[in-house]
């Protein structure tokens, strides 16, 4: 079966930036304030915020060999994306492996990226669905779309339309670009709920709001195929979403 895309991902997945402001903002969870590895780490953040990868390199590479978990998974999105060093996807998956396996939930859903797409790694959807699934249990809003879009599919997972709804409806509620999109496939499909053209729409608008390209290209695509009045009723509600939101 051919892999579904999700929409906002690129070349490893959207996610790439997500994860990486994620992992900054948990970054201290394992090291104590004044440890000089903390320290270490705080100076290679700086420098991974400013676009600074030598730097960032110089820092990080250490403490990622001497076990600091947090090291590993940043330096981990450096070697998969080619930031400051050559893209190795297989080195960035061992360093995500590292993270991952000591609990840290950004790794853990970007370890699952790479086994979804096979990047580094023999594609495994089982093994995909399984590392999504352990990070979306610690909360990480990013796993759990990832996990939905494989039950949407039935890829290394069980098909089960109902789960997927029951997961991306609070994400979309909650502004997730991806569950947005991936919400208003389900009513464009009839998947799980009746067949509604106009709410698929509202999905679709409120997803490219976010400047996403394959959103705004999906919502443009199902626009084509509505009347002037489905259109129109789908911006109201879209517009009536997003007034009840700002509240």
């Amino acid at each position: 079966m051919r892999e579904p895309h999700l929409a906002g991902e690129g070349r490893h997945g959207g996610f790439a930036v997500a994860l990486s402001v994620w992992l900054l903002c948990v970054c201290w969870q394992f090291a104590a304030p004044g440890d000089v590895a903390a320290a270490d780490l705080e100076v290679g953040i700086q420098a991974y915020q400013e676009g600074d990868w030598s730097a960032a390199l110089a820092e990080f590479r250490p403490l990622a060999e001497a076990g600091e978990t947090e090291a590993q998974a940043l330096l981990g999105i450096m070697h998969a994306e080619g930031w400051g060093t050559a893209r190795d996807p297989e080195r960035a998956v061992a360093l995500f492996r590292m993270a991952a396996d000591k609990g840290h939930a950004g790794a853990q859903h970007y370890l699952g990226q790479m086994y979804r797409s096979g990047l580094g790694v023999a594609q495994d959807y089982r093994q995909a669905a399984a590392w999504f699934r352990k990070a979306a249990a610690q909360d990480l809003a990013n796993a759990k779309s990832d996990l939905a879009l494989m039950q949407l599919y039935g890829l290394g997972v069980a098909r089960d339309h109902e789960a997927a709804f029951e997961a991306l409806r609070p994400l979309a509620d909650a502004g997730h670009v991806q569950a947005r999109y991936n919400l208003g496939l389900m009513y464009e499909k009839g998947w799980h709920v009746d067949r509604d053209p106009v709410a698929a729409q509202m999905w679709y608008r409120l997803a490219a709001e976010t400047g996403d390209a394959k959103a705004r290209d999906k919502r443009d695509r199902h626009r084509a195929r509505l009347t002037d009045e489905q259109a129109a009723e789908a911006a109201r509600r879209a517009d009536a979403w997003s007034a009840r939101r700002a509240e």
